[in-house]
């Protein structure tokens, strides 16, 4: 069955869901500012020093798990379940799974490019001047394209390693879900991205609003293309 939605209709929706659940939101959100600040802070004050080090180490941990718990509370929100501040803190396996499956995502949407930079550097040791030049360009090009393009295939593997708790079975749904939608996502991702511009230009309070507002957007997309694909 056809899901038909717009990228505006996504925005809408985060607006919306922002605004419906604004306390919870800004209370996580200025949560995990605060651990980023005191990470700041540490590394100014402790700097070179081995708890300056366990600090930093532990604030950024921190850090990065309750920002996959904001990602947990999300999806919840979006889905219409109920979400609550504890869920800023997920559980172990839940964090870690996170991890794998976005880490493995990242090495395979990288290795295109990795694959054009070991061919650039034996183009420049086998071959003369201009035509290691030009296989460089053409490599490059194509490297960024498959690159981008994989990007694109597994973009919604932080939201379906949330619900399948599979490492493997997440980047086939996140493949599964935007097959015929990569120009869609790109045009979304460009909205998204300068609406999160436009909120860094305005500092912190442009961000406490376009971040929610583009990760509900984020996962309301995901919703609607699993749907689709239900």
């Amino acid at each position: 069955m056809e899901h038909h939605f717009s990228i505006e209709e996504s925005i809408r929706f985060g607006w919306g869901k922002m605004r419906a659940h604004s306390t919870l939101i800004f209370k996580s959100l200025l949560t995990i500012f605060a651990i980023q600040i005191a990470q700041d802070v540490v590394v100014r004050v402790l700097q070179g020093t081995l708890e300056g080090a366990v600090a930093g180490a532990a604030l950024i941990v921190l850090s990065v798990i309750l920002g996959i718990g904001f990602t947990v509370m999300t999806l919840k929100i979006a889905k219409g379940e109920h979400a609550e501040y504890a869920d800023l803190m997920p559980p172990m396996n839940v964090w870690i799974a996170y991890l794998a499956a976005n880490i493995l995502a990242a090495i395979v949407s990288v290795v295109p490019l990795l694959i054009a930079f070991i061919v650039c550097l034996a183009g420049y040791a086998y071959l003369p001047g201009q035509a290691a030049i030009i296989l460089c360009v053409v490599v490059a090009i194509i490297g960024f394209i498959v690159a981008a393009y994989l990007s694109l295939r597994y973009s919604f593997v932080r939201f379906a390693i949330l619900e399948h708790q599979d490492i493997i079975e997440s980047l086939r749904t996140s493949a599964r879900v935007t097959s015929g939608k990569k120009w869609w996502l790109i045009g979304f991702f460009i909205v998204i991205g300068l609406l999160n511009i436009l909120g860094a230009v305005l500092l912190l309070v442009g961000l406490l609003v376009t971040i929610p507002v583009t990760m509900f957007a984020f996962a309301h997309v995901y919703i609607k293309l699993h749907a689709r694909h239900a």
